[in-house]
């Protein structure tokens, strides 16, 4: 081997010796499960399963609501009989209230909020969530409340607690509020 060879053969092996920054492999593992994700979800993305009423539990005493009354209120501003029955203490400025709560639309991509939500901390606060948040057989809403949120953001009208409802894999979501007392 010559003399230029054997540099040549020793700036190659330097080259290949260059350690990636934890942080290039870390961001680029993201960006990976960021394209998944979102794949994943524009392949599947279809709100057949959505909840379709929210249970209330407080004890023994259980109280339900059909998510399509709160759509109806929220596309007419009318409010049926049922949705009444938890509306009639309200004041006029509460609905007002109550109707932007549930038009309340937040532009965030899927790909951040699921980021967010595979994190520990964001990991954490929907096992805390899922606990007063339940599936339709009384269990952690976790993966269920995940699901929603990641699937709603994908949605082109954006992440609302509608189309959280509507993506909900359950067909009732279970609110324990005896846990809040």
């Amino acid at each position: 081997m010559s003399v230029e060879q054997l540099n040549l053969h020793q700036v190659l092996a330097q080259r290949q010796q260059r350690v990636v920054p934890a942080w290039i492999k870390k961001t680029l593992h993201y960006v990976i499960l960021g394209i998944i994700t979102i794949a994943f979800i524009a392949f599947t993305a279809k709100p057949a399963l959505g909840a379709e009423q929210i249970s209330i539990f407080y004890g023994p005493l259980q109280f339900s609501l059909s998510v399509s009354a709160l759509e109806t209120y929220v596309k007419t501003g009318k409010i049926n009989n049922e949705l009444a029955f938890y509306t009639k203490s309200f004041k006029p400025q509460d609905l007002v209230v109550f109707r932007q709560a549930l038009l309340y639309r937040e532009d965030v991509s899927p790909f951040v909020i699921s980021q967010f939500l595979y994190s520990s901390n964001g990991e954490m606060g929907l096992r805390k969530i899922g606990e007063l948040i339940q599936t339709e057989s009384g269990q952690n809403g976790f993966y269920a409340i995940r699901a929603a949120l990641i699937l709603a953001a994908a949605d082109p009208e954006g992440l609302t607690l509608l189309n959280v409802m509507r993506y909900y894999p359950s067909n009732s979501i279970r609110i324990n509020i005896s846990l809040i007392f």
